[in-house]
């Protein structure tokens, strides 16, 4: 049987990036944790069901999101890449719907 690991969203550690969940994942399984692993994640607002269900925390650590809002295959980034990343600050526009 699979283990599963319950952690409430405010309980995950802080994330510079936009995908602290994608990110915990790749904590875990730095720690050791086996990639089958499910993740379930809760909020306050609703305690007793999942927000969200990551099947194998293995495939979470393998992810990460792009500007367009999809999932794509995560690509460390280092040196010479991580600084071009680091100097670029995007414009960001917020539509509300009316």
């Amino acid at each position: 049987m699979k283990e599963v690991i319950k952690v409430n969203m405010k309980d995950l550690p802080v994330s510079k990036q936009d995908t602290p969940i994608l990110d915990y994942c790749r904590k875990l399984i730095k720690d050791g944790k086996d990639p089958s692993t499910i993740l379930e994640v809760y909020r306050d607002s609703i305690p007793d069901e999942p927000s969200m269900t990551v099947r194998g925390i293995g495939q979470g650590a393998k992810l990460a999101v792009n500007g367009e809002c999809r999932f794509v295959p995560f690509v460390p980034l280092e040196g010479e890449k991580l600084k071009k990343l680091r100097e670029y600050t995007p414009t960001i526009r917020v539509r509300r719907a009316e």
